[in-house]
C-alpha cells in the first residue's frame, strides 16, 4: 500500500512534542532517522500535486495554529515536503514548500490530551475553524490580527451580539477590547483605523492583556464546537 507522508522541519524540541501530542491520532506524527513525517494519506496510489500541495498547505497552517493555541508560545513548522513511500519501500519527493511564519519563542511542555487533533479535525469539517486557527498561528498577535480572529469568531456565531451571549470572557472586557483595538487616540498607528472619530476608551487595554483574551475567546469557542 502506498502511504503519503510530509517530513516536517522546523525545531526539534517542537517538533517531538508534536509527535507526542499527536500519537495514535488522524494527524499523527512519526520519526524516521533524524526526520519527522506528518501523516497525509495511505490509500490513494496518486494525488494531483496541486491538490495535494494545497491539502498540505492548508493542514500545515492550522496544525501551527492549534499548537500555538495550547502551548501559547510556539515557533511553528517551517517548511514541509511531500513523501510517497511505495509499497516496495522505495521513497519518492516532491519538493519543498515554505509554511507561514509562526512569530513567537519556544514554550513550557503541556501534557498530551489530544486537544491539538481535534481542533485541526474540527477545521477540516469548518471554514470558520479553519480561518480561525491559519489567523491565529500565521500573523503576529498584534490589535489588528486578534481582531481579525474575533471576526471569524463572530462569522460563525452571528454576530458581536451572539459572542457576548456566549459569555466566553466578560462583555466588559470584550467591549474594552474592541474600544481599544479601534481607536486611534488610545494606540496609535497599531489601530485599525486612522479616523479619531473612535473615542479614547476610559481604561485603554494592555496589548498583552488582549492577547490573552483572545486566546481565551478562541480556546472556549473551539471547546464549544466539540
Amino acid at each position: 500500500m502506498t502511504e503519503w507522508w510530509a517530513e516536517l522541519v522546523g525545531n526539534e524540541q517542537e517538533l517531538k512534542e508534536l509527535e507526542v501530542h499527536l500519537a495514535d491520532s488522524e494527524h499523527r506524527i512519526i520519526k524516521k532517522g533524524k526526520y519527522y513525517y506528518l501523516k497525509i494519506e495511505d490509500e490513494q496510489e496518486d494525488f494531483d500535486p496541486d491538490i495535494l500541495h494545497d491539502h498540505m498547505s492548508r493542514l500545515v497552517a492550522m496544525l501551527n495554529g492549534a499548537a500555538k493555541l495550547r502551548f501559547h508560545e510556539f515557533t511553528g513548522v517551517k517548511s514541509y515536503s511531500v513523501i510517497r513511500f511505495k509499497s516496495d519501500g522505495k521513497r519518492v519527493g516532491y519538493g519543498f514548500a515554505t509554511a507561514p511564519k509562526v512569530p513567537s519563542t519556544l514554550y513550557a511542555p503541556v501534557p498530551p490530551d489530544g486537544v491539538i487533533n481535534t481542533w485541526v479535525s474540527l477545521g477540516n469539517k469548518s471554514d470558520f475553524i479553519e480561518r480561525a486557527l491559519t489567523l491565529y498561528g500565521a500573523l503576529e498577535h498584534n490589535w489588528k490580527n486578534l481582531y481579525l480572529v474575533l471576526e471569524v469568531i463572530e462569522d460563525d456565531l452571528g454576530g458581536e451580539v451572539a459572542v457576548l451571549q456566549k459569555k466566553f470572557v466578560s462583555n466588559r472586557k470584550l467591549k474594552s477590547f474592541k474600544n481599544t483595538a479601534n481607536s486611534f487616540r488610545a494606540i496609535g498607528r497599531d489601530a485599525r483605523h486612522a479616523t479619531t472619530r473612535y473615542s479614547l476608551p476610559r481604561s485603554p487595554m494592555l496589548i498583552t492583556v488582549a492577547q490573552e483574551l483572545i486566546h481565551t475567546v478562541l480556546e472556549k469557542w473551539l471547546e464549544s464546537k466539540k
